[in-house]
Formats: C-alpha cells, sequence, structure tokens
C-alpha cells in the first residue's frame, strides 16, 4: 500500500509487492542475456566477409543484449529501492515509478529489436553464415525474445486494474458480476440488483467495507494472514494459560471450574454456530457455494445442468428472450450445504421478500 499510480491509473500492486518479480525477471534476463551474448560470438565467428547484412545482424544482436542487460540493471534497481521501508513508509519507495517508467521504455526497444531482428533473418537466411547452427541459434535468440516479451506483457494484464475510474461499490460491483459472466450466470438488471440473494450483497458488502482505502489484494491477502494467526495465537494462549493455571493454583478449582464452564458454554455456542450457518450459506443457492467452493460448484454445474446446457440456456435467453432456470443448480447446492436429501424438500423459493 498504496497502489501504483502510473500512466493516469491505479494499479492491483503497491511498490511494496515487486521484489520477488524483480527478483524473477532479474534471473531470467540475467540467463538470457549470457545466451545472447553466446550466439553473439558464435555469430561473428561464422559471419561470411563482406556482407552487409550480416553486419546489420551483429548490431541487432548486440541491441538485444543491451536492452536485456539494461532491463537487468533496472530491475536490481526496482528492487532496491522496493524493499525500502515497511508497509507504512511509503515515500521511501517513491522512486520506484521513475524505474519503472524507464523499464517499460526499454521493454519498447526490446520489441522494437525483436522485429527488426524477425526482418532481418527473413532476409537472410544461411547466405551470411558459413555454419547453419549459427542461423539456427539466431532463430532461438528471436523466438526467446518474443516469449520473455509475451510473459510480461501477461504480468502487466494480471496487475491492470480495469474498474480503476469507479467508485467503490461500483467496482466490486462489476468484478462479481465478471465472476458471475466466468460461472455463466444468469445477469441481473440494474434495478433488481439490491433485491437478489446473489454475489451482489457481497459485492455491496466488499464495496461498504473498503470504501475510500487505498488497498491492493496483496493488503486484503496479508490482513487475513494476520487475523488468522492472531486467532490461532489467542486459541493457543487461552489453552496453556488453562493448562498452567490447573497445574500451579490447584486449590482454586472453583475458578479452574468456571472456566471450564466458560469454555465448554464458548465451544457449545461456535459448534451451535456451526451447525446452523450451513443452513444460513444453503439458503443463498449455488452463487455463494460456488464462490465458498469453486471446485465443488463447477463440478456441481457440470454434472447436473452441464456446461452444453448452461450455453444452451444463454443463448436461448439472447434468441428467445427466456431466462436460465437456475432452480436445479441451487437446490442441489443447498442439499450439498444443508446436508438433507430430495425428499425432504417440500418447497424451496430463493427470492428475497
Amino acid at each position: 500500500m498504496p497502489a501504483l499510480n502510473m500512466f493516469g491509473r491505479s494499479w492491483l500492486v503497491a511498490a511494496d509487492d515487486l521484489p520477488v518479480p524483480m527478483m524473477c525477471l532479474m534471473v531470467v534476463h540475467a540467463g538470457w542475456c549470457t545466451v545472447v551474448l553466446f550466439v553473439y560470438e558464435r555469430a561473428h565467428q561464422g559471419l561470411e566477409s563482406h556482407c552487409p547484412v550480416g553486419n546489420a545482424a551483429l548490431t541487432w544482436l548486440f541491441g538485444t543484449f543491451l536492452c536485456f542487460f539494461l532491463c537487468t540493471c533496472l530491475e536490481g534497481l526496482i528492487l532496491r529501492h522496493a524493499l525500502k521501508g515497511t508497509i507504512l513508509q511509503p515515500a521511501k519507495r517513491r522512486h520506484v515509478c521513475t524505474f519503472l517508467y524507464l523499464h517499460f521504455i526499454v521493454t519498447i526497444a526490446d520489441i522494437s529489436f525483436t522485429i527488426l531482428g524477425t526482418f532481418l533473418d527473413y532476409h537472410i537466411g544461411n547466405s551470411c553464415y558459413v555454419r547453419n547452427h549459427v542461423h539456427t541459434a539466431i532463430e532461438v535468440v528471436i523466438v526467446g525474445n518474443y516469449f520473455i516479451i509475451a510473459c510480461n506483457f501477461l504480468g502487466v494484464a494480471l496487475i491492470f486494474n480495469v474498474f480503476a475510474h469507479l467508485p467503490s461499490e461500483e467496482k466490486w460491483n462489476r468484478l462479481f458480476s465478471f465472476l458471475e459472466m466466468c460461472l455463466c450466470m444468469s445477469k441481473s438488471r440494474e434495478r433488481a440488483r439490491e433485491k437478489e440473494g446473489s454475489l451482489s450483497h457481497i459485492a455491496i458488502c466488499f464495496g461498504e467495507v473498503f470504501q475510500g482505502a487505498d488497498l491492493v489484494p496483496s493488503d486484503i491477502a496479508a490482513g487475513l494472514v494476520l487475523l488468522a494467526l492472531q486467532h490461532r495465537r489467542i486459541l493457543e494462549s487461552e489453552t496453556l494459560g488453562c493448562s498452567a493455571e490447573e497445574g500451579e493454583n490447584s486449590g482454586e478449582k472453583g475458578h479452574v471450574d468456571e472456566s471450564k464452564h466458560i469454555s465448554v458454554e464458548l465451544g457449545n455456542l461456535l459448534e451451535e454456530g456451526a451447525h446452523y450457518a450451513r443452513w444460513a450459506l444453503a439458503s443463498y443457492g449455488w452463487m455463494l457455494y460456488t464462490w465458498a467452493n469453486p471446485r465443488g460448484g463447477l463440478a456441481m454445474a457440470f454434472s447436473g445442468e452441464g456446461p452444453c446446457t448452461c450455453c444452451t440456456w444463454h443463448t436461448q435467453q439472447i434468441f428467445r428472450g427466456e431466462h436460465r432456470p437456475t432452480e436445479n443448480l441451487d437446490k442441489a447446492a443447498l442439499m450439498t450445504c444443508a446436508g438433507i436429501r430430495a425428499e425432504d424438500l417440500y418447497y424451496v423459493s430463493f427470492t428475497n421478500g
């Protein structure tokens, strides 16, 4: 935190999230620099004399090596600055965006050199090289350049925030609508969104909780991990405290019995809440079940409705104006969460009100 702000928009990462990706890129680019330098040395030895196009190919190889070397140096600088300060000291990492802009410029130059190398290889072929394996090595460099560039663009796409310009509640609604589309659910109308028991309620909750907070997904994940660790530490300290108190203060049985009684009541309360929580979650149907258990929800859709049936209903909705019935999936999720049989269900309605 806070999120990176580049090219006029915020991204899904912060400056303190960059050390691990930059370390991986440094290793890859440093190794590729070694490969390009080795191919340059082989091409220089296997080049025929008086071949101007071959000299242009050598210039291209040196330019490619220079681009990857500069990328490696910039990634080292980004790594060094991203490790400065704590999570609450973003000012010490203010130069990260500048180095990222420079890295972007060098990447554009690398793309240009790769396209130039493709055209040069197409026109030269084996005409300027004494050995055939030199031409094969150059082709390997070209293919490797395209692969590394594609991986860079994939990484940029993963951290690109599509809904950065929207308000908090609308942004979460769009994210959960995208999730519904990926799960092949029927999309609700805007005016009926708040009246339906679906993922839109969870989106509204997320929008209210994180409204005005400049957070990235890693901050939320780190917060959940810290809460889990704190909760586990509290439970362990309570258990150790009770055992130590029983060992040292054996005479104070009344206090120990009272603590045991409170612990038993708390355990029963939690057990009862866990029992009824299944029914509360089951009432939301297949959508919430799939969000909590993606593997089970998708397996239920493929085994019950089937992928073709899901797409068929989507086509019918477009061409015939029909709505896709989700009662079968909702009912199956209800029986799975609550642990009941189909003959025990008399009437089920998944519409609020």
